[in-house]
């Protein structure tokens, strides 16, 4: 597991090198600054991620893994949001946005930090899940986190229905479509989140089965229900959310076949068609 997850660290790490050695060359399409980072926030947390980090943070603080992997999901939604921001504002609109964004996010990290550090848990493995109750502190790191991240998803839907039908750039329409629904499948997963936090705190009945992925024993991905929206809609969500931002990019090679195709007989001049006829 390991070796996949700094595999995947050096192909965004080696990808926003890339793009980085294109902004110091010269004016570069709007989003790129944002691109970059988005990749750094990825391969830092597939780095984050893997065993022997997660050993090392546990010396320096207990599980101090489970802060800095939602630090790192917050930084992967506000990169995220900042370069769909950047794609379909003015510059002085989306700078704007962004500072407000980065002002926010900054304080819900400091928020969730001074929480968690202030509540330690020592001895235990998995998730948070039923401490919530003995610990209230907890549960505030989880309700901001969620709150937030909600707040991302907000931002990518909202912008991705203003400009999806104003683009005349197919691709783009289609990404930004993309975007809104991968957006709906999250906010829809972190509503569940959520109340099951509240279930926690205030000692209600949550609505589906808690526990971890392997405690709901998945048949499938919609059976139980609690795997459909534990594990499927995440899932989905992120694919079509990536999908989106990226189809932009790699949409127009794609179909440059067809569309060179489809071309081919308008531009065909009168004397070749004439040469054609002859033969």
């Amino acid at each position: 597991m390991d070796g996949l997850l700094f595999a995947g660290a050096g192909v965004a790490f080696g990808w926003a090198g890339v793009r980085l050695r294109g902004l110091r060359r010269g004016p570069v399409r709007a989003g790129q600054g944002e691109l970059c980072a988005l990749l750094m926030a990825f391969g830092l947390a597939f780095v984050l991620m893997s065993g022997r980090a997660r050993a090392v943070e546990g010396r320096v603080f207990p599980h101090l893994g489970w802060l800095l992997a939602d630090v790192c999901a917050l930084a992967v939604a506000l990169c995220t949001v900042a370069y769909l921001l950047r794609v379909t504002r003015s510059p002085r609109e989306a700078r704007t946005a962004i500072r407000a964004r980065i002002v926010a996010y900054t304080l819900a990290i400091a928020g969730m930090s001074d929480l968690f550090l202030g509540s330690p848990v020592s001895g235990r493995g998995g998730a948070l899940g039923e401490l919530y109750r003995e610990r209230p502190m907890l549960g505030g790191y989880a309700d901001i986190f969620l709150v937030m991240l909600g707040v991302a998803m907000v931002d990518l839907l909202r912008t991705g229905l203003r400009h999806a039908g104003r683009t005349s750039r197919a691709a783009l329409r289609l990404g930004l479509w993309s975007v809104s629904a991968g957006a709906v499948l999250g906010l829809v997963h972190l509503a569940e989140r959520f109340v099951f936090v509240q279930a926690q705190l205030f000692g209600f009945e949550p609505p589906l089965p808690v526990g971890t992925v392997g405690d709901l024993g998945c048949r499938s991905p919609i059976e139980p229900l609690g795997c459909l929206f534990s594990v499927t809609l995440p899932a989905v969500a992120v694919l079509l959310i990536a999908v989106g931002m990226t189809l932009p990019a790699w949409g127009p090679a794609r179909t440059a076949p067809v569309r060179g195709w489809k071309d081919r007989r308008p531009h065909r001049t009168p004397a070749s068609e004439a040469r054609g006829e002859a033969r």
